[in-house]
């Protein structure tokens, strides 16, 4: 049985230790499938604004081009990019009217 673990690391070669103001540290945080890495990243990709007198959310693919998800098994690592993860898409709805 393989066994898949995830880790994101930026380009100085550290490692996220999740939560929303992720601190970069040699060891950093290890994630156990790649829908806990989705949910640490998706709090990069939206913001609220305000526009017009209202609350506007913006889904905004705001993942830094540096960082990179490593899926390490038993076989070997994987590298792809953390931003592409979430599609480029900008899309904006009000909060309130």
């Amino acid at each position: 049985m393989e066994i898949k673990i995830y880790k994101i690391e930026n380009k100085n070669g550290m490692f996220s230790g999740g939560g929303t103001y992720p601190r970069w540290t040699k060891k950093g945080k290890t994630w156990s499938d790649i829908g806990a890495v989705k949910r640490h990243l998706v709090q990069f990709c939206s913001s609220y604004e305000w526009e017009n007198n209202k609350t506007v959310y913006s889904w905004k693919n705001n993942i830094p081009e540096d960082w990179t998800v490593l899926e390490i098994t038993n076989n070997g690592v994987e590298r792809y990019s953390a931003k592409e993860l979430y599609p480029l898409t900008e899309i904006k709805s009000e909060i309130n009217s």
